[in-house]
């Protein structure tokens, strides 16, 4: 097979970029309206993880899976969200290497004040637009990306922590 083959055609190339840069322009959007609770979409989406967790404690590993950060950038991240007392490092009683992150009390607040107002956006601009098919399409087709590309370790803390491990139908 020649490497032209591979290439993607004007249909696949244009429906690529349009997913892409949609992704990239609902992530501006969601970063903006965060931003006046103090947060951005990363920062979000580990309080949230952390929200929905037993303990409201997650391993630092497993908190990078389910965020799909490398675990230096999750240190760097969790490092800024400290100074502003959103969520706390606590060493693992049986593992000296290992760290638990820790949703705290104004985490919690932050969080609390930031999911009505991401929900309705996200309600919106994005899934009141595309409609319940198209969505539910978007979703069957990230679901079989996910099932196919992800590494095992993500897909494990996904299902757990998330909740969202997709089905395909």
């Amino acid at each position: 097979m020649e490497s032209q083959d591979f290439l993607l055609n004007e249909e696949e190339t244009r429906i690529w970029r349009s997913w892409l840069f949609g992704f990239e322009y609902m992530e501006a959007l969601i970063n903006r309206a965060l931003q006046k609770h103090g947060i951005d979409s990363s920062e979000y989406r580990v309080l949230a993880l952390l929200s929905e967790s037993p303990e409201q404690r997650l391993r630092m590993s497993d908190v990078a899976n389910g965020v799909n950060r490398t675990p230096s950038r999750l240190s760097h991240m969790v490092t800024r969200m400290e100074t502003r007392d959103l969520v706390e490092r606590q060493p693992a009683p049986t593992d000296r290497r290992g760290a638990f992150l820790v949703l705290t009390a104004n985490g919690k607040k932050v969080l609390d004040e930031a999911v009505i107002e991401h929900a309705v956006l996200v309600r919106q601009a994005f899934i009141d637009v595309v409609g319940v098919r198209d969505f539910n399409a978007v979703g069957r087709a990230m679901g079989k990306v996910l099932q196919t590309s992800m590494p095992e370790q993500s897909r494990r803390v996904g299902a757990q922590m998330w909740g969202w491990w997709p089905t395909i139908r």
